[in-house]
């Protein structure tokens, strides 16, 4: 841990080799400076008044903060000192140690990642999926908007790993996760819900037909040829549509409604198949 002091200002009087290598400077190069402004401009008030409360009650201070280093490397940092009194009694200062946690805040990110998205596509999870629908529809409720859910299942997916083998199937799916996600707007959510299926989450779209717009843009997208590597495959997809509140006023209603208008794509498009053929 590197170890500081600071005056009640937090302009530092006191650092020792440990604190100078974190931070990126020497104590001659931040002595006039209160610490806290050392910190990106988001992060300085929420600092500079935790410790103006501890200065002021004479308490621990302890937070963790975002840090730029003079060299451009960005840290998590963590800072703990306590009270230092002069011979009157009164508050002269702090002593503590600040600690460089980035390893820590990366690991949480990455778990965090890992516990809310799809491992092979990243996108959402289906149970982070559901609370975005749950919040979605929350909101609509309070402001009398609209909310859309689109069920998306791939025709024929079993025959591309029939043939050509799991890792194509894994190709597949990520250049359908990719190319759905570029079809919708950034404020949409987009979620592998399990195996071939996956979900959008529509937000203030209920014109009918700018719905039918966005799913004839999927559609396209979807039945553009990929390339295994060895060979490009096509594979067509079949999408349910289930609008707040015209199918349903809860996630249970809408998810079941998409979801029977999928099958229901899915069989109007193999009868055509069949007809088709005959």
């Amino acid at each position: 841990a590197g170890l500081f002091e600071a005056d009640s200002q937090a302009c530092c009087t006191f650092l020792n080799e440990r604190c100078e290598h974190i931070l990126g400077s020497s104590l001659e190069e931040v002595a006039d400076t209160p610490w806290t402004e050392l910190l990106p401009a988001s992060e300085q008030a929420r600092v500079r008044n935790s410790w103006r409360l501890a200065v002021e009650s004479a308490t621990r201070f302890a937070e963790e903060f975002r840090y730029t280093r003079p060299d451009g490397k960005q840290l998590w940092m963590r800072a703990e000192a306590g009270p230092l009194r002069n011979e009157n009694g009164s508050i002269s200062g702090f002593i503590g140690t600040m600690v460089d946690v980035t390893e820590f805040h990366e690991r949480a990110t990455r778990n965090e990642f890992r516990a809310n998205h799809d491992g092979l596509t990243s996108l959402l999870n289906r149970d982070r999926f559901e609370r975005h629908l749950r919040a979605a529809l929350s909101g609509a409720r309070e402001v009398n908007d609209r909310v859309t859910l689109l069920f998306i299942d791939l025709d024929q997916f079993k025959q591309i790993n029939d043939t050509h083998g799991h890792q194509a199937g894994d190709i597949v799916l990520k250049a359908i996760a990719a190319r759905v996600r570029r079809v919708v707007r950034s404020e949409d959510m987009v979620a592998r819900y399990g195996g071939d299926e996956f979900a959008v989450l529509l937000n203030g779209i209920g014109d009918e037909a700018t719905l039918c717009g966005i799913i004839n843009k999927i559609t396209q997208a979807v039945a553009l040829p990929i390339n295994l590597g060895s060979c490009h495959v096509r594979i067509g997809s079949s999408i349910g549509m289930a609008v707040y509140p015209d199918h349903g006023d809860d996630p249970a209603s809408l998810l079941t409604h998409a979801d029977k208008a999928m099958y229901s794509a899915k069989r109007k498009r193999c009868d055509k198949a069949l007809s088709s053929q005959t």
